[in-house]
């Protein structure tokens, strides 16, 4: 069996003696090589980022950056950086895009053509205002084409979100819009001309936000969309899922963060392996406020079959508790996204927050330093 039918605690022993191990995360500690956790880009607002492989071998990250510490406001642009050993190091972070809004809410992943696509919104932080949703493409991770908007995301509320699905010569990738809508936009032609939307989940009495797919074997899909609404008692996360790739059905709440007080307010991640069919989920943890509980918040891994979930939505088992990178009365950013490295081995990125600047009155979202970080697991070798 391979790495990916496990998800192991990292640095919780050494690296941060305020969380405790469940047996179960120990027992697999000694299966696993897990690498220290390293700050991969830091001096702002670091987080909603991404990974994409290039085609000379390179692994490519991108993410928002806000040199003011703001979580939201018009200087945050996209940035990049460049890993030539297999995500070991990074090389200097470079612009990638930047346009007088806020350019934030990125799903990066790579194309059929090879090609490295960012999709992204517009976000006018004066006026409180969606411009647009749209995509630049790469080849080289470096030169960049020109912004592409994408048609019926102007001036209304959208939320790209997930990663860039692929099956054969399409790709995919997801908006969330107000009203329980969920729309899927698709292209065989890695989005040079044909860009094909769709909505394929309109549940209006749910505030969904934040939909992340996972493509699973002959065609079947699943989404777990978080629960934007937050309230106490309310399920963290809905599952809808697909047979067929195009035809969506709810198949109810989740057992994702069942024990937490509140519905968490940061979003999962999904991988899926296709050689032991086991998929896992990644989240954290997140209290809206201010507040002292927030010290305690932390990754939470889900290891279960695929066909499990699909049969029962509150099936999602948990494998491990992680403890957070920067424990403090803020909240847990969050936002983990992964790429494989190889077989045995995964490279992932998760951003922590904390304010930025103590003495300063007002809001957080105008002090807000957020840390992007990296770690790796992989297989121990017999």
């Amino acid at each position: 069996m391979n790495y990916s039918s496990f998800f192991v605690i990292f640095f919780v022993s050494t690296f941060f003696s305020c969380h405790t191990v469940d047996d179960k995360a120990l027992q697999n500690t000694e299966k696993y090589k897990i690498s220290d956790l390293k700050i991969l880009a830091s001096e702002g607002h670091v987080a909603e980022g991404g990974l994409a492989r290039l085609p000379n071998g390179n692994i490519l990250v991108l993410y928002r950056k806000d040199p003011s510490f703001s979580h939201v406001s018009n200087s945050g642009e996209i940035m990049g950086k460049l890993s030539e050993d297999n995500g070991n190091s990074w090389g200097d972070e470079f612009a990638v895009y930047n346009s007088k809004y806020d350019d934030r809410n990125l799903v990066v992943g790579q194309l059929a053509s090879g090609e490295v696509i960012v999709v992204f919104r517009r976000y006018d932080d004066q006026r409180q205002k969606t411009i647009d949703a749209g995509y630049i493409k790469s080849k080289n991770g470096l030169d960049w084409g020109n912004y592409k908007p994408i048609r019926n995301t102007e001036g209304v509320f959208n939320q790209p979100f997930g990663t860039i699905g692929q099956s054969g010569k399409t790709n995919s990738f997801l908006i969330a819009f107000e009203n329980g809508v969920i729309k899927k936009y698709h292209s065989n032609d890695n989005f040079v001309v044909n860009l094909s939307e769709k909505t394929i989940i309109h549940a209006p009495d749910k505030n969904l936000q934040e939909p992340f797919e996972v493509l699973l074997d002959n065609n079947q899909s699943i989404i777990l969309c978080r629960n934007g609404k937050g309230d106490l008692g309310e399920p963290s996360f809905f599952q809808f899922s697909s047979k067929n790739g195009v035809d969506y059905k709810y198949d109810g709440p989740t057992n994702i963060f069942d024990d937490f007080e509140y519905s968490v307010r940061s979003p999962i991640s999904l991988t899926y392996s296709e050689s032991d069919k086991i998929l896992e989920v990644m989240g954290n943890s997140r209290y809206l406020y201010q507040t002292s509980k927030n010290e305690k918040n932390s990754i939470r891994i889900y290891t279960q079959p695929a066909k499990a979930v699909l049969k029962d939505s509150k099936a999602y088992d948990l494998s491990t508790s992680i403890a957070r990178p920067i424990p403090s009365d803020h909240w847990f950013y969050g936002y983990p996204k992964s790429i494989d490295l190889t077989r045995d081995k995964r490279l992932y990125i998760i951003s922590d927050a904390k304010i930025h600047d103590p003495e300063k009155q007002g809001s957080h979202i105008k002090n807000e330093d957020a840390d992007l970080f990296y770690f790796t697991v992989s297989l121990k070798k017999e």
